[in-house]
């Protein structure tokens, strides 16, 4: 399955989710790529956005391969443990500088008064490995939410496997065995900028 762009793939879990969803919760999307899948299912279902700041540690060699995860509130999930300290005191510090940096130029995130008891739509633009999202669900848990619905258009099969375990209900369009990157399962798959996701999020400010 391969979808246009990652609004149309948001445009196609929302027909999935509208006869599922409740009535009251929050769409929350990991920014950059899960806003544009989570503004077309908020738009939808007519449910506030936000969003929860979570950034992929890449290994040192290769950066894009994730050996972890940390949030805004640094909470660290770490899976590769053969790395030294002081590295990953470097990376880690360097994603934390971002996560800042994307707070004040987007806010928008969810408070945990907003979170409590609240069913959460989480959305990302897809699962490779599930470190990310995996964190961004411990951190969900610890605002005493209600329940988590992990919402994505395309995921690996084993980070589906992880991911569904660890979520209440788990939405997925395509789940591939053949998983060479999120990228691939897209047509127009650019990196977005500030900008585009600023522009994004006063679409739907609520």
């Amino acid at each position: 399955m391969i979808f246009r762009d990652r609004a149309y793939a948001g445009q196609r879990l929302a027909e999935l989710l509208k006869p599922e969803f409740p009535i009251s919760g929050y769409v929350v999307a990991i920014p950059r790529g899960g806003v544009p899948v989570a503004l077309e299912i908020a738009r939808a279902l007519n449910l506030p956005l936000r969003l929860i700041f979570i950034r992929k540690i890449g290994h040192p060699i290769n950066p894009e391969y994730a050996i972890g995860a940390v949030s805004d509130t640094n909470e660290l999930l770490l899976e590769y443990k053969s790395i030294g300290q002081e590295t990953l005191n470097e990376i880690k510090s360097r994603e934390r500088k971002r996560i800042d940096q994307m707070i004040q130029a987007f806010g928008n995130e969810l408070k945990s008064n907003e979170a409590r008891n609240k069913t959460i739509l989480l959305v990302d633009d897809g699962i490779a490995t599930g470190t990310c999202i995996e964190l961004a669900i411990h951190c969900l848990r610890a605002m005493e939410v209600k329940s988590i619905w992990v919402t994505v258009p395309v995921s690996s099969l084993h980070g589906a496997k992880r991911i569904r375990s660890l979520s209440d209900k788990f939405f997925c369009l395509h789940e591939s065995g053949q998983f060479t990157g999120i990228g691939a399962f897209y047509i127009h798959f650019e990196q977005l900028t500030d900008a585009q996701v600023r522009e994004m999020l006063t679409e739907i400010r609520n």
